[in-house]
């Protein structure tokens, strides 16, 4: 299965039900889940399992849900709380820049602030834009992921910051560490193309009749 990041998933009939953000990735780099927001007035972020999921003819990516099902699904929760220290003292009077919070700048500064995430502990998220480096030097983005039937990754489809390259299928055994932020190759940008092979989208290659 590719699961095509930023780009729509549909309902059986056809009709939006949202868009593709991250894939939720653990430690063995297998994906039971994804994060789509939905197509509704009031869009939110959603957890959905990758076996509700399908390819339907033209690679479009199925939910084979419906959309009190889609309703019922667990939302999907990431940013910053505050997260003041024991000892954390808090300021009586706003500064300027501070009228959302008043009283929690002081001599401290800004509060802290924490990263919160409901899913499972030690898994990782992979977005569109997530960066792909080879030993210190950025050479592109993960544009989509290849999934097995069992869900366990195969490679990633990453595009080049060169917009003369091709995307490339970049095996996930290539992979030395991930983050939400990036994750890095076990090779150098010069040695890349020994490892992974060209991808062209058949869609997007011209009419042979052309």
């Amino acid at each position: 299965m590719r699961l095509d990041l930023d780009t729509e998933i549909r309902y059986p009939n056809g009709r939006k039900a949202g868009v593709l953000q991250k894939a939720i990735v653990d430690a063995n780099g297998r994906v039971d889940n994804i994060v789509m927001s939905t197509a509704s007035f009031i869009s939110h972020d959603v957890m959905v399992p990758v076996s509700a999921l399908s390819e339907a003819p033209g690679e479009v990516l199925t939910i084979n849900m419906t959309p009190d099902q889609v309703k019922a699904l667990p939302d999907y929760e990431d940013g910053l709380v505050p997260a003041a220290p024991e000892g954390w003292e808090w300021g009586n009077n706003a500064l300027p820049g501070s009228s959302v919070f008043p009283g929690i700048m002081d001599d401290h500064g800004m509060i802290p602030v924490a990263e919160e995430s409901n899913i499972p502990a030690g898994d990782s998220t992979i977005s569109q834009g997530t960066e792909i480096w080879c030993e210190g030097n950025r050479w592109g983005i993960v544009d989509e992921i290849l999934l097995s039937e069992s869900g366990e990754i195969q490679a990633f489809i990453g595009r080049a910051d060169d917009t003369n390259e091709h995307d490339r299928i970049i095996p996930f055994e290539l992979v030395r560490e991930s983050s939400p932020d990036a994750i890095t190759l076990n090779c150098t940008v010069a040695d890349l193309p020994n490892y992974t092979e060209e991808f062209v989208d058949p869609s997007q290659e011209p009419d042979a009749d052309l």
